[in-house]
């Protein structure tokens, strides 16, 4: 691969079993010999641990502190207001005329306001949440670029998980820092790094499914 190493790759179904089941084989990139995708993935392995990049008990104790966030009646709460999103982002399509690209006046927009609602982001900072996680999302991009804009949401949510602890909200964020992170379950940094894992992965796939739909 990139960087010259030579890992396997599993492709049959019973051995992709196996290796996802097996605790010889690990999620942890911080581990010698990870196979590594890219030099954007090598220099993030250091920037914030989420559960994407954990083993067994500690897997399995981050994603309890999630699941309550992502209850069905959390989620049918949200429906007015994602209804409201939708809407507004139809009407403007509208009022414009077409023809229209459904991905940036639909898709994306309505999953970064959703997602940023989630989280407790101000709406006044939803572009520089969109135009960072655009970069992260580049392929070929320098890796000082690539790896600054992450560096930059993640100080901007340890800056955020900082201003719930002291003033918390009826938000995501604000939920987990008093459950979680002053209780001393979760450093901020960790919350930070997960609350990033949520933005990308909700934002980005959300967006996706919604133009592949």
């Amino acid at each position: 691969i990139w960087d010259g190493s030579e890992p396997w790759l599993f492709t049959r179904y019973e051995d992709v079993r196996v290796v996802l089941s097996d605790p010889r084989f690990s999620a942890d990139k911080s581990r010698p010999g990870f196979p590594l995708s890219s030099g954007v993935a090598a220099a993030e392995v250091n920037v914030g641990a989420t559960l994407l990049v954990m083993d067994g008990a500690e897997h399995a104790a981050h994603r309890r502190m999630l699941m309550p966030e992502f209850t069905v009646g959390r989620s049918q709460a949200r429906r007015p207001q994602i209804q409201r999103t939708v809407d507004a982002c139809l009407d403007d399509l509208i009022f414009a005329g077409g023809p229209a690209d459904l991905v940036p006046g639909l898709a994306l927009r309505t999953a970064l306001t959703v997602i940023c609602d989630l989280l407790g982001v101000p709406h006044e900072d939803a572009e520089f949440f969109r135009s960072r996680t655009a970069t992260m999302g580049m392929i070929g991009l320098p890796l000082a670029e690539a790896t600054g804009a992450r560096t930059e949401l993640f100080d901007y949510l340890v800056d955020l998980v900082d201003e719930r602890h002291r003033r918390p909200r009826e938000d995501f964020i604000s939920r987990l820092v008093v459950r979680q992170v002053r209780t001393g379950a979760m450093t901020r940094e960790t919350l930070a790094a997960m609350a990033l894992l949520v933005l990308t992965a909700g934002h980005d796939t959300a967006a996706n499914m919604m133009s592949l739909g």
